[in-house]
């Protein structure tokens, strides 16, 4: 989401995970620990690990580390080229493009207006999750990714991080008749999104 506000421009990103009717939860601890566990061992250059694209923090870094990228002089030009994400490159020679997608360079051009003002939102299920309360804190993981225990996640900021839960998007919008669509898609998906 872009958004103008007086003379500033903001970039928000939010990465939206569900509980689908198949399972018995989602834990935001799970996706941390399996984002902890993959750097601690991809730290390892002569074992590749395979890590979840989408897991939720995988998301976030990748979309903070484009904005940074965005932000600095020829941005745009080094991220066509690609970016080295060390730990998630597919290969050690191979760094992450963004491709040649027409549609996608114009939108990543666009964003890059945005970049430096960009903030990372998590979407997440049950209201008893918070990043607050993930063990090791936020903060320690963006301490100890510039240690040797994980290696360097460049760019990594958690200050521009946050969190809301599908329950608290679903009280606010009963307490208003103005989201009356959105009431509509909650009772549709029972169930299916918490």
């Amino acid at each position: 989401m872009l958004i103008d506000y007086k003379k500033e421009k903001f970039a928000f990103f939010i990465e939206a995970k569900v509980k689908t009717f198949s399972k018995k939860g989602w834990s935001l601890n799970d996706e941390y620990k399996h984002f902890i566990d993959f750097i601690k061992q991809s730290h390892d250059k002569n074992e590749k690990q395979k890590y979840g694209t989408s897991n939720l923090f995988t998301q976030l870094y990748f979309k903070q580390r484009l904005c940074s990228e965005l932000s600095k002089p020829e941005g745009f030009e080094k991220i066509k080229k690609g970016i080295n994400f060390s730990h998630f490159n597919k290969s050690n020679k191979n760094p992450r493009k963004i491709g040649l997608n027409e549609v996608v360079l114009r939108a990543t051009e666009k964003l890059s207006e945005y970049s430096q003002n960009a903030f990372f939102i998590f979407l997440i299920p049950e209201q008893n999750q918070s990043l607050d309360l993930l063990s090791p804190p936020l903060t320690d993981l963006e301490e100890n990714t510039r240690a040797a225990a994980y290696g360097k996640l460049e760019a990594l900021n958690t200050k521009k991080w946050g969190q809301i839960t599908w329950p608290e998007i679903h009280s606010f919008c009963s307490k208003t008749c103005l989201f009356k669509e959105t009431l509509n898609v909650f009772t549709w998906n029972k169930n299916q999104l918490y």
